[in-house]
């Protein structure tokens, strides 16, 4: 029997009209919003079912009815108003969508219901938009989301719904949810006289306490709007009286006792008048106590004073690591100076640029580097002369700079084109060092001074030690490798040190042999590796291993997350609680205490902030903000611009940044002084730099340029006006030529669509010469495995195809396991090209016998070996060692947050 009912065509009319409605409402580039996971996506294999159940208060059950009578359409959109500003507030997005269930009139299918949340609009207006924004999707709920999504052009993954994160549902008022892997989804089921929420959730991204937390809020902060419907949605509160005082007050008690009228070289004083015949500095063989270290100091502060140094005064410092240095920080401080710690590996410009924008008075360095310094207004003093002299007093000068003045000026990469000097006071290094929570100073421990002293860990190496009659261990100069600097740490018995990630990895790699007999290692800087901090605390279970958060303008340290044990180390390592006489908070874009487990900036507080940027008034001003939630007349609070996220146990998760800062090697770096330096390049108009992770997971800056009209540019040329101006580590590895930028419809460079590097990072002008030789070829091959490139020619300049030094190790440790012969890491520098380094291995093999045969093939190699490969690392240079080398260890992931 024939069926004579009319087909419906499989898309007729409504159907198009439906379609052209979700791609308008949809159109653009839409993004899930909502709560940050507990664990990794990509980490959490297939969907594990998670079920609770949250009764919603009475107090909010009761508003519900008396606005919506029970109705079930009216009582979901008010809870999906509050859901919207709820996911508004976790995602740090205006722009937020929830997922809905078709009404039970239609067939099943989802529904992207999109909200603009504008924290100035009055929840009833909210609610209105809402409701009008119901009807429309309800009336084209017949189109397939599946649709939806392809018409779209998004892609349909198999562990995440492309859409939303979070769904709502009401059980009276909703067909059932289609499966699409969505992360959350709470359905409201009255019973009896209550209402509660059942809550499905996918177990293995979340824990259940998060999932509950977040159900809490939202009800919260839903029961708060009903309250006044007339108030901005930006002033309503997520949490309760108890969860303020919990964020706000309990998880920052961290007031105690502490020297805060005392200046850094006071407290130096008092110590060596109890401790005088104590080690205070060892270095090699000398041995310097701190009578002696103190009347060397005192000698030199004369000699300064007599030059002008005295409180605010600025003396920039030049000098390699060394028992002179710290003579010369010390002394500086003594006659009431600040000092300035600069870099010889930086540009000259660079340099010239410090010592102008602290109008340096005066420069203390050796002889040595009065050749590599730019000429300027301050007068050189060299110190191999300064403290000589029968003349010169070796008693303690007269009290000159107090705890309010200028210990030290740093300076950090700058997002306006020049490098900006954070200006820190004598209080904020004591509150570093003094009374202490996060690490045991004092006699007997034996510190090690490592870090450049432009980067502020040494602050914490130098006066940790010197200020709590512990004794600094002043590593030998540079050149220095890990194979040395560990022989260093055991020989000189080292208790307490600071490494920054990729050095601390390096070492976890290497079987912390040489660090068995150190009680304290610090290590920041970067992302901790979770396996790496495992490793390091079962190869030694005495050892506490503290991971230290904190920006240049909070001193050095600000949050501290001490670990004793690898079974008490998670998926990912905190960055722990405030420290001693800190206040931190994390707050949500209006300043509010953003709740457990949602995501907002992190702001600090306490005499540990720096008084601001040298001659950046409008800067400080952005950046410093007064202290909502102090009582002290002109508190104020360092706006991080990290993203972070209070734990459930009151610790803190570092999320990631929320500006174009960066860690490239450990280094900040803000893109936009990148781009100020790219643009004064004749003939660039235009250009956007971005950081991506090579092969390795290390960052790198890729450099897109738009060259003015008629002008040509050559990349030799955009390199060498590069290398004058900034660091090797602010260099982009990659520059790519365009015609123009790509723009979205708001008019702004749409990163997502700026070209990926090739694989071939050759200059084009330069004509390419194949290997023409088996050697050639193999040394080309070890270059495109380690380069992650697809060809390389026999002239091209390992280092201008993106090589450093780390990279480098890497290829002569293939070579080395390839040709049987010896081969240095100096010899890439010296012979930095194809045909060089293949010539030089020929001449090797020559003298050492046959080349083995047989294509690249990976060798495994064993802590000795690897020793003896970080070996080869002792003939780089101090930045090199500390900073290249140290922060590309192997399992960095390249992102920031203490200097």
């Amino acid at each position: 029997m024939s069926d004579n009912r009319p087909k419906r065509p499989l898309f007729d009319s409504r159907m198009k009209t439906e379609r052209d409605y979700w791609l308008k409402r949809l159109g653009g580039e839409p993004v899930p919003t909502g709560v940050h996971p507990d664990f990794e996506r990509a980490g959490a294999g297939a969907r594990r079912p998670g079920r609770l159940e949250v009764a919603v208060p009475d107090e909010l059950r009761e508003r519900l009815m008396r606005l919506t009578n029970g109705a079930p359409l009216l009582v979901y959109a008010a809870v999906l108003a509050g859901l919207q500003v709820c996911l508004s507030r976790h995602a740090r997005s205006t722009t937020v969508i929830a997922g809905s269930p078709a009404p039970r009139a239609a067939e099943p299918n989802a529904l992207a219901i999109l909200s603009e949340v504008d924290e100035r609009t009055p929840f009833r207006q909210l609610l209105l938009d809402v409701r009008a924004t119901l009807d429309e999707a309800y009336a084209n709920a017949s189109y397939p989301f599946g649709r939806v999504v392809r018409d779209l052009g998004l892609t349909a993954a198999v562990d995440r719904c492309p859409l939303f994160d979070v769904a709502l549902a009401h059980e009276a008022l909703h067909a059932p949810l289609p499966e699409l892997n969505n992360d959350i989804t709470i359905t409201l089921r009255p019973s009896g006289d209550a209402l509660v929420c059942d809550v499905d959730y996918h177990a293995g991204l979340f824990h259940g306490s998060t999932v509950e937390a977040f159900v809490r809020h939202l009800l919260t902060l839903t029961s708060a709007a009903l309250a006044d419907v007339d108030r901005p949605v930006g002033e309503l509160d997520m949490t309760n009286v108890a969860e303020r005082q919990q964020l706000l007050v309990d998880w920052n008690d961290t007031r105690r006792d502490y020297p805060h009228d005392r200046a850094v070289h006071e407290l130096f004083e008092e110590q060596t008048a109890a401790t005088p015949d104590a080690p205070a500095v060892v270095c090699g063989s000398e041995v310097i106590t701190y009578e002696q270290l103190n009347r060397r100091a005192n000698r030199l502060a004369h000699r300064l004073r007599a030059l002008g140094a005295g409180p605010e005064v600025c003396v920039g410092i030049c000098l390699e690591r060394s028992p002179e240095l710290i003579v010369g920080m010390l002394a500086v401080l003594k006659a009431g100076g600040v000092y300035v710690p600069l870099d010889t590996e930086y540009p000259r410009e660079r340099l010239a640029f410090m010592l102008e924008d602290t109008r340096a008075r005066l420069l203390l360095t050796r002889e040595e580097f009065v050749g590599l310094l730019p000429a300027g207004d301050a007068r050189v003093v060299r110190v191999e002369e300064a403290g000589a002299g029968d003349e010169l007093s070796d008693q303690n000068p007269p009290a000159g700079a107090s705890a309010d003045n200028l210990v030290y000026v740093m300076y950090t990469s700058g997002s306006t084109g020049e490098p900006k000097g954070v200006a820190v006071t004598h209080r904020g290094v004591v509150r570093l060092v003094k009374s202490a929570n996060y690490v045991r100073l004092g006699p007997g421990e034996v510190v090690l001074q490592f870090a450049t002293t432009a980067f502020d860990a040494s602050t914490f190496e130098v006066w940790g030690a010197l200020l709590n009659g512990a004794c600094l261990a002043v590593a030998p100069p540079p050149p220095l490798g890990l194979e040395e600097l560990g022989a260093f740490v055991r020989g000189a018995g080292v208790t307490t040190l600071w490494l920054t990630a990729g050095l601390f990895h390096q070492v976890a790699e290497g079987g912390l042999g040489d660090f068995r007999g150190v009680r304290q290692l610090l290590a920041g800087g970067d992302v901790l590796s979770a396996p790496h901090v495992r490793r390091a605390l079962e190869a030694v279970p005495s050892l506490a291993l503290i991971n230290g958060y904190g920006p240049t303008e909070c001193t050095t340290f600000a949050c501290c997350h001490v670990m004793r044990a690898a079974g008490e180390v998670g998926s990912a390592v905190p960055i722990g609680r405030p420290i001693t006489n800190t206040d931190v908070y994390v707050l949500d874009v209006g300043m509010r205490p953003a709740p457990v487990g949602v995501v907002g900036e992190l702001y600090i507080g306490g005499p540990g902030l720096a008084r601001g940027y040298v001659n950046r008034p409008e800067l400080t001003a952005e950046r410093f903000v007064p202290h909502q939630f102090s009582k002290e007349p002109g508190a104020r609070l360092y706006r991080t611009g990290d993203a972070v996220r209070y734990l459930h146990d009151g610790t803190i998760e570092f999320i990631g940044r929320g500006d174009r800062q960066v860690k490239v090697r450990g280094f900040r770096v803000e893109l936009g002084e990148v781009e100020a330096a790219l643009l004064q390049c004749p003939g660039v108009r235009d250009t956007v730099v971005t950081a991506r992770a090579d092969q390795s997971g290390d960052k790198t800056l890729t450099a897109y340029l738009v060259a003015d009209e008629g002008a040509t540019l050559m990349p030799q040329e955009v390199r060498a006006h590069m290398e004058q101006r900034l660091p090797a580590y602010m260099l982009p590895t990659d520059y790519l030529f365009l015609p123009e930028l790509p723009l979205n419809r708001n008019g702004k460079v749409d990163r997502a669509r700026l070209p990926a590097p090739e694989r071939n990072r050759r200059d084009p002008s330069e004509r390419f010469v194949a290997p023409r030789t088996e050697t050639e070829r193999r040394v080309a091959e070890v270059w495109c495995e380690v380069l992650g490139l697809d060809a390389v020619g026999v002239n091209d300049n390992f280092f201008r195809l993106g090589g450093h030094s780390l990279l480098a190790t890497k290829v002569m440790t293939r070579l080395r396991e390839i040709f049987e012969v010896e081969l240095s890491l100096g010899h890439i520098f010296e012979t930095p090209t194809v045909a060089e380094l293949a010539a030089l291995v020929e001449r090797s093999t020559a003298t050492a016998g046959a080349v083995a045969g047989g294509g690249i093939e990976r060798v495994p190699r064993g802590e000795e070996d690897l020793a003896q490969v970080l070996a080869e690392l002792s003939r780089l240079s101090e930045v090199e060692v500390q900073s290249l080398l140290a922060q590309e260890g192997l399992g960095a992931d390249g992102t920031s947050v203490n200097e």
